[in-house]
């Protein structure tokens, strides 16, 4: 995709939000959407790693998305959790309740130089546009999902 202009493109996403911040993926990397179950709390090397789960009988390390963007949102019956699958392993990203799909055609904008000196920038593949919100594409390929 060139870096300077936006396209237009026929998508399928799911999007949530953290702290009023629209965030999505593609369809094609989530398994399942859940309820957060009990989460089991462990000792980990990566501070951002909630703990585990049980998934329909496989154990699934979740990561805590509010706590990496440096908020502490407390889990709830609310509270939602996206499954993905990562090199054949099943994964959990926590994540707010505030869910919906996106389809349709969504304008795409390559990511303004400003946005891609922040920390953190490699996080986000592309911003999407759907006349009424600005999304931030998360990038699945960035070692925090691996």
């Amino acid at each position: 995709m060139d870096e300077t202009v936006s396209q237009i493109l026929q998508i399928e996403h799911f999007s949530f939000h953290i702290q009023n911040q629209p965030y999505c993926i593609p369809l094609e990397h989530i398994h399942e959407v859940i309820p957060a179950p009990y989460i089991t709390k462990i000792p980990s090397h990566n501070e951002f790693v909630k703990g585990i789960i049980n998934y329909r009988g496989i154990i699934v390390e979740l990561l805590d998305f509010p706590l990496f963007l440096g908020f502490d949102e407390p889990v709830n019956s609310f509270t939602k959790i996206i499954i993905y699958k990562k090199e054949n392993l099943l994964k959990g990203i926590l994540i707010g309740k505030k869910v919906r799909i996106l389809r349709g055609l969504i304008q795409t904008f390559p990511l303004p130089i400003l946005f891609k000196n922040m920390p953190n920038s490699l996080l986000i593949q592309q911003v999407l546009w759907d006349e009424h919100t600005l999304f931030y594409e998360l990038n699945m390929n960035h070692h925090l999902f691996s």
